[in-house]
């Protein structure tokens, strides 16, 4: 019994048993936030165009220069003549 006595007393179990504490603390933690604590209860459905032209949208500028809606109005439809 004192082999065991000297191993389980031993300053190196002493880390191991903190490291041991702190991974179930961590292990719980991720097991309640992932179970119990899930905060999108409720899956929003998102529609991939919506979201394009949100993401399009945020990159782009509105033409302010009437010169360039001009050219710009001009082209577009010219291109719905060829697709037509």
């Amino acid at each position: 019994m004192r082999v065991f006595d000297s191993i389980f007393n031993s300053t190196g179990m002493y880390f191991l048993y903190i490291v041991l504490v702190f991974g179930a603390i961590v292990v719980a933690v991720i097991l309640l936030k992932k179970y119990v604590f899930n905060k999108n209860k409720t899956k929003e459905e998102i529609d991939e165009e919506k979201a394009a032209d949100e993401t399009v949208s945020r990159f782009l500028e509105d033409v302010n220069d009437p010169k360039a809606q001009k050219e710009f109005d001009e082209y577009n439809e010219k291109q719905n003549k060829e697709d037509k």
